[in-house]
């Protein structure tokens, strides 16, 4: 099967790496276009869309939504998909099929680095403002408290933003705490790339994000540390004060076994073959 991933933005990449897993781990071929040339039966067996959708011009197809609800055109026709996070705790896709953005931590980039000399803290915010009740990564609050803690102790930290993604993964390498964001009630992509890289990753959410977690793994364990912003600072200043550096390293390792264990790529690339095959039958 040829599978066309159509998206017209970044999508955090979301689609190229759903495309490189399928191509690495399964018998079957996909593809990233935003041309619409590619909707041919002579090009394309399966049109798997992103947030938007084109006229189907025949060909078998399904929707991802990896945003808001009012960012993306909710009225496809056919089979509708949605991310492992809080978009799926949400009313407006309740009608949508649950699917994990795979992080292919086989890749060279994701080699584990130990990094234990002292705390080091990497955290990469995608945007530095608030644009939504979803769309805020506690920029400012998260850097005052990362300044403070560097006057304090003998730490150091990373802001990874506005660049690519491969200096982003190898900076986060370089780091053995991982902050995703304190703010909304749901982990990101970031997160993962955390848990993959091996390190000790920290994010908030909440118990209806937990529960998709765990649906879609089908085990009770998250290993995200679950901090809020307002309990950041202290909980931070008690990781360096009590906690060992081999607790830490330790507990970045277990993450990157549970990754290997219950979010690996091979495993997602398949599920979305079968979510293909099956439409392909009707």
């Amino acid at each position: 099967m040829r599978i066309l991933q159509y998206k017209r933005s970044k999508l955090a990449f979301a689609p190229d790496e759903i495309a490189r897993v399928i191509n690495k781990y399964t018998d079957h071929q996909s593809f990233i276009s935003g041309n619409e040339e590619n909707f041919t039966k002579e090009k394309t067996d399966f049109i798997h869309f992103h947030n938007g959708f084109k006229s189907l011009c025949g060909i078998k197809s399904c929707i991802q939504y990896h945003s808001e609800p009012k960012k993306v055109k909710l009225d496809f026709p056919g089979r509708k998909l949605v991310i492992s996070q809080y978009h799926a705790t949400l009313e407006e896709y309740k009608d949508c099929t649950i699917v994990r953005n795979p992080i292919d931590f086989e890749k060279d980039i994701y080699e584990y680095v130990r990094i234990d000399d002292k705390i080091r803290i990497g955290y990469s915010p995608s945007t530095k403002t608030k644009d939504s009740e979803w769309a805020d990564k506690g920029y400012e609050q998260t850097k005052e408290i990362l300044e403070k803690l560097k006057e304090q102790y003998k730490i150091s930290y990373d802001i990874i933003h506005n660049t690519t993604l491969l200096d982003c993964i190898l900076r986060k390498s370089r780091c053995n705490i991982i902050i995703d964001e304190c703010i909304t009630t749901s982990f990101h992509r970031s997160a993962l790339e955390g848990l993959a890289l091996g390190k000790y990753t920290i994010c908030s959410y909440g118990k209806e994000v937990a529960d998709v977690i765990k649906k879609v793994t089908n085990q009770k364990l998250i290993p995200f540390e679950n901090v809020w912003i307002d309990g950041l600072y202290e909980y931070l200043e008690r990781l360096i004060k009590d906690y060992d550096m081999k607790t830490i390293v330790d507990r970045g390792m277990r993450n990157r076994e549970w990754m290997y264990r219950y979010w690996h790529p091979k495993t997602i690339a398949n599920e979305y073959i079968r979510i293909y095959e099956e439409e392909m039958k009707k």
